[in-house]
């Protein structure tokens, strides 16, 4: 089964509560959302980044570090809004809030996992800001990779990965940027 390393029980309200406060900052850019009957707040999934030595990582957990949460928003049903979250000593903190192109594509890998993947998982969202490129780590006895949101190198969306693959694809690109960047 599939379940979403989501945010600690105990900060769950309080990620609710925050979101609702802040919804006029997210209507402020996508008015159309305003005239939505019902929002509620969907899947929230820890959000992890790579490390500085990713490319030398035998393992995910050596490789990635978190950064904080993710919850899908949700309006008459259909994801359109995000809001991301940090635990900051005993409180929760909002640090941004919107609506992106990746949300759709989250709600739709996460219906593609459902459907193809089985096995017990730990789903996390994994963030690779400099190929502007989202995954889903499926954490578990034998972690997969699902990309969300655009190719990375020869890695297509709607497949699994192996962390090898995922990390040498990444790899790719970070030497290829690193090669344009002034001084090389």
């Amino acid at each position: 089964m599939i379940q979403a390393h989501a945010i600690p029980s105990r900060y769950a309200d309080a990620a609710a509560s925050v979101v609702t406060r802040h919804l006029e900052m997210l209507y402020s850019t996508r008015p159309d959302l305003r005239a939505a009957k019902a929002v509620s707040l969907g899947e929230s999934f820890s959000v992890w980044t790579l490390r500085h030595d990713f490319g030398a990582a035998t393992s995910p957990e050596k490789a990635f570090t978190q950064l904080g949460y993710w919850h899908q928003i949700f309006f008459d049903g259909r994801a359109a809004g995000f809001a991301r979250s940090s635990i900051i000593g005993d409180g929760l903190s909002l640090d941004a809030i919107g609506a992106l192109p990746v949300v759709e594509k989250i709600d739709a890998a996460i219906d593609w996992i459902d459907a193809k993947v089985s096995g017990d998982y730990s789903a996390r969202l994994l963030s690779i800001p400099f190929a502007h490129a989202h995954l889903f780590w499926l954490s578990g006895d034998d972690d997969r990779f699902v990309l969300i949101d655009r190719p990375i190198g020869p890695l297509q969306q709607e497949n699994l990965y192996r962390f090898d693959e995922v990390r040498d694809a990444v790899e790719q690109i970070r030497k290829g940027l690193d090669s344009n960047s002034p001084g090389h």
